[in-house]
């Protein structure tokens, strides 16, 4: 070692785990509640090319609708990039998003990270989503929903999958909310149309 050397910068000594970090790793899963008592959940994914979002925003109603037999959740989802400017006066794409109803387990979205990764990627994967409201603004779609989504079945290995009750879907699909919103939506459709005619 010459006297110069002591000058040299030493660079840090980098290691690379083996284990890879998990798809559903906490610091990605943002839990609060909100001032009127909602379940709030922020998912934030890596930046994906094929998609114009990187997050997922869940606000969840505590109470369930009691759908034969079944406890159908309602709330809002909307999909934002974590790059976005955020509006002050609150209304960002974040804080606006498209009503769902849907079976899920409040207990396992407070807790379990695999399970919140699941519902956001899979359930509430903004083109499914979509293509389900499309549909609930059908008068006769060939699957009734509504703003019915399904529901998240954990099966006896402890792995999830995604789940659609017809009997739910036709029932969300002729609620008279469902109906009037859909009513108002061919309205527009209508008044639309002779514009451009």
């Amino acid at each position: 070692m010459g006297f110069l050397d002591i000058f040299k910068k030493k660079t840090p000594k980098v290691t690379h785990s083996a284990m890879p970090e998990p798809y559903y790793a906490s610091e990605h899963i943002l839990r609060d509640i909100t001032a009127d008592g909602k379940l709030q959940i922020d998912y934030i994914e890596k930046t994906d090319v094929k998609r114009d979002y990187d997050s997922t925003r869940l606000v969840l109603e505590t109470i369930p609708e009691n759908i034969n037999g079944y406890r159908v959740y309602t709330g809002k989802v909307s999909w934002y990039n974590q790059n976005d400017a955020i509006m002050l006066d609150g209304n960002d794409s974040r804080n606006i998003g498209l009503t769902v109803r849907m079976e899920v387990e409040p207990n396992l979205l407070r807790t379990n990270d695999e399970y919140v990764s699941w519902l956001m990627k899979e359930l509430l994967n903004k083109n499914r989503v979509c293509s389900y409201h499309e549909r609930g603004l059908i008068d006769n779609p060939d699957v009734p929903c509504g703003n019915y989504v399904g529901g998240i079945e954990v099966k006896s290995d402890g792995s999830f999958k995604n789940i659609f009750d017809n009997f739910i879907g036709t029932y969300v699909h002729n609620m008279p909310a469902v109906r009037q919103e859909r009513t108002k939506y061919q309205a527009r459709q209508r008044t639309e149309k002779a514009k451009e005619a």
